[in-house]
């Protein structure tokens, strides 16, 4: 916004001016043309935030555009989650938005922008709480652009940046979402806006790598919007119908030893069938990819409490074989239960 000649930039956080890199940024941005002012104001309290927009309405000019980039995370398996974690990203997102629609709403805006997130979208693996709170902030915008309102709700993708730990970001890349480098990024948010539509996902996604609740219909969607967005590869399937019986044992462990290495980000030498994996490092995060890796590539219903009891790949292997082949009597494999899932496609 400082390059757009804007001729005034509001700063707002709850530490305003105290807060971590505030003047650094603040010097920053005045090099750029714009006067700047951070102010400490939490604007999900109303009346601190009428304050501000009246004394800012005094002082001119007139505010033009409002964007909130708030944001936390606290990832855990959705079983998991206390009412603190489920509230936590809810937190500056959810009550701010609301206050900044309800405060502004009279005002003659050309841009309202929320920063979302396209967990909001993609509802990835631990994220249940940060995706609802985000899916609030694509709600909001929506009902805003309804009213006759300006309102964007921006579902980021994953930005590349110095604190990104390189372990994590190799995780999520392996789950098909890459890091956006801060240049493109911007240039979409332009275009996004120009759009003028209530949410846009803006991200660099592999289709064929990204697991995600309701994964069919938005494939179906994007198809049908001219992009390129196909399942995974079918030679990447497994057909154990095709072995003869003899050779479907090993071709069952050489598939689970590949799919631990896939989830793990293992080397072929470091996937040691007979070591369990918990001690290859299988946790309750990345237990739900082994087991949605299981499911989709090669058809197999497992447990989450079977591959986290300490299970070898070779153990596990022989189970896939006897419950496939109908061997086993008393200890099955049963099949996983399905997960709710409410998928509400924008209209």
């Amino acid at each position: 916004m400082a390059r757009e000649g804007i001729q005034r930039l509001v700063l707002t956080s709850r530490r305003g001016p105290g807060a971590p890199g505030a003047a650094e940024l603040e010097a920053e941005l005045v090099a750029l043309g714009p006067s700047v002012e951070l102010v400490a104001c939490d604007v999900a309290d109303p009346e601190a935030l009428g304050a501000l927009l009246d004394r800012l309405r005094r002082e001119g000019p007139p505010l033009r555009a409002v964007f909130h980039s708030a944001g936390l995370v606290d990832d855990e398996l959705i079983a998991r989650l206390d009412p603190e974690q489920l509230r936590g990203p809810s937190l500056p997102k959810v009550g701010p938005a609301w206050q900044l629609h309800a405060a502004t709403r009279d005002l003659e805006l050309d841009a309202f922008v929320l920063y979302s997130s396209a967990a909001g979208t993609l509802a990835q693996i631990g994220q249940a709480n940060y995706a609802a709170a985000n899916a609030y902030l694509d709600a909001l915008c929506q009902l805003r652009r309804e009213a006759g309102l300006p309102g964007l709700s921006m579902a980021w993708g994953l930005w590349a940046g110095p604190s990104m730990a390189t372990s994590v970001r190799a995780q999520l890349e392996s789950q098909g979402v890459s890091a956006m480098e801060p240049a493109p990024a911007i240039a979409g948010l332009r275009r996004a806006v120009a759009l003028g539509d209530a949410h846009v996902v803006l991200g660099a996604f592999d289709w064929a790598k990204v697991r995600f609740g309701g994964r069919g219909q938005l494939l179906a969607i994007l198809q049908s919007e001219g992009v390129e967005a196909e399942e995974a590869a079918a030679d990447s399937s497994f057909d154990l119908d095709a072995l003869p019986r003899g050779e479907r044992g090993p071709a069952i462990q050489a598939f689970v030893l590949d799919a631990v290495a896939r989830t793990l980000r293992l080397s072929p030498e470091e996937a040691d069938p007979k070591r369990s994996l918990t001690a290859l490092g299988l946790d309750s995060m990345t237990s739900v990819e082994l087991r949605d890796e299981l499911r989709e590539r090669g058809a197999f219903e497992v447990r989450l409490a079977d591959l986290l009891r300490g299970v070898s790949v070779a153990e596990l292997s022989e189970q896939l074989l006897a419950a496939y082949e109908g061997e086993l009597d008393g200890d099955e494999v049963s099949e996983a239960p399905a997960s709710p899932w409410l998928w509400c496609p924008a209209p």
